[in-house]
Parts: C-alpha cells; structure tokens; sequence
C-alpha cells in the first residue's frame, strides 16, 4: 500500500498483450481484484472486518 500512495492521483497506462501472448496469463477482473485485495487488508489488520 505504501508504494501505490505514492502514485495516487496520477493515470497509468499499462499494456498487458506481450505477457497474454506469451504466457497465456490474464488479468483478474476488477471486481474479483477489489475483493481479494480487501481480504487480505482484514487479514493482515491493515483494517477491521465490518461487522455483520
């Protein structure tokens, strides 16, 4: 997280199609990223689990 504040703010434009070619890989959805990224933030207690 500390190495993304750095970049807040700011556009990237990234291009993925050489590691898709070669390597058959793609990308996690948006969504399914947020998610997962928000999981392990609980898990590591960079936030609280909302409570339920």
């Amino acid at each position: 997280m500390r190495l993304a504040r750095n970049d807040l703010g700011t556009e990237q434009r990234l291009d993925s199609a050489k590691i898709r070619q070669t390597l058959g890989w793609s990308p996690r959805g948006l969504e399914e990223m947020t998610i997962a990224a928000v999981d392990l933030m609980i898990t590591y207690g960079v936030v609280k689990s909302p409570t339920m």
